[in-house]
Order: C-alpha cells, then sequence, then structure tokens
C-alpha cells in the first residue's frame, strides 16, 4: 500500500551556518554577455509562512537552484524517489520587489520537476521534465505556482526541483523571495466495482 508522503524543501533549517537553505545547492549559468553575479541568502522578511524565506538577487541574466540533499546527515544526495503508480504536485509561493519605476516586463521566474534514471551527477539521464508556464514578477503581492507530474515513467528513479530566474541583462534589478515549498506523492487508486 502505498502512502501520501510530502516532502517539504523548506528554508527554515541552516544548520551550517553560511545563510544558504541546507536542501538547496546554487546553479548560475554564464551566457558570455549576462551578469553572473546573483546573490542568494535566506531573509526573515518578507517571508509567507515561519520564520524564513529565500531570496534571489539578480542584476540581468540567470541563476537558480535545485534540491542539492533532503537529508543533511546522508553521506549522498538523496533525491525524492519516484514511484510510478502516484502523482506529484509541487507547489510554492514567491513575490518580488524591485526599485525600477518600470516594471520588469520581460523577467521571468521558473519552475521544473525533472526525473532522472541515476542518482550519479555524472551518469544520470534526464527522463522526464515539466515546467510551470514562465511566471512575471512584475504582479506584486505572493504568488502561487503547482506543477502536477502524472505517473512518470518507471525508468525514473529520482526527482528534482528546479528554481530559475532568467532576465534580459539590461532589464532586472531586483529580488525574488520563494517560500514554503512542497512537494507531495499522492496515490493514485483505482475503483473496482463488483
Amino acid at each position: 500500500k502505498m502512502l501520501r508522503r510530502i516532502w517539504r524543501l523548506d528554508f527554515e533549517r541552516d544548520v551550517q551556518p553560511d545563510e544558504f537553505p541546507d536542501v538547496w545547492r546554487r546553479i548560475v549559468d554564464p551566457p558570455a554577455s549576462y551578469h553572473t553575479y546573483a546573490p542568494m541568502r535566506l531573509v526573515t522578511a518578507p517571508v509567507h509562512s515561519g520564520k524564513r524565506a529565500f531570496s534571489m538577487e539578480l542584476y540581468g541574466g540567470s541563476a537558480g537552484v535545485v534540491i542539492r540533499d533532503i537529508e543533511p546527515r546522508t553521506e549522498r544526495a538523496d533525491y525524492i524517489p519516484v514511484k510510478s503508480d502516484g502523482y506529484y504536485l509541487f507547489s510554492a509561493w514567491f513575490t518580488a520587489t524591485f526599485p525600477q519605476s518600470t516594471p520588469p516586463r520581460h523577467t521571468r521566474l521558473h519552475f521544473a520537476l525533472v526525473l532522472y534514471d541515476s542518482e550519479d551527477p555524472d551518469l544520470r539521464k534526464v527522463i522526464a521534465r515539466v515546467e510551470a508556464p514562465p511566471l512575471r514578477v512584475d504582479r506584486g503581492g505572493w504568488q502561487r505556482v503547482e506543477i502536477t507530474m502524472d505517473r512518470p515513467p518507471s525508468s525514473a528513479l529520482f526527482l528534482d526541483v528546479e528554481i530559475r530566474m532568467v532576465s534580459p541583462p539590461e532589464e532586472f534589478q531586483g529580488t525574488v523571495i520563494v517560500d514554503d515549498a512542497v512537494v507531495e506523492l499522492i496515490p493514485r487508486f483505482e475503483v473496482v466495482w463488483p
């Protein structure tokens, strides 16, 4: 019997402490014309709930984070295991602040679920990838994002979450705050009538 499971990819823990969330690692794309300096850290305000949220500052370009270690006490990266007879629901909240009087109309926030066939970063292949539509960051207030992955392929072993902010180099100067990131594994049941 498969039970519903919840992984809280929270921004509350900072065991190091290094002002960076324990279960995430940083990724930065280095296109030649883009800035790669993108400060990322835990903040105490604003938050959607709890005491901390995750802040990504960007001055044009692309930067983001992926899951690093669901269980910090293990020596290996412990990605979320995949069960093909259920579906996965990812959700998170985000908001943005920017100093310009003109909103950043071309900057987008990207969320994705990625399935791999191995835990080894040097061997694994992407089996499937599901992305939320690119989200605008100029609307103000907290916004919720959801991604559903239904019946993942049986060849997929691990699931990763990617959060990425992409901006034209000349446009965005501001901060995106992400909070309350959660992945749920929800069993699928078939009802058989007698």
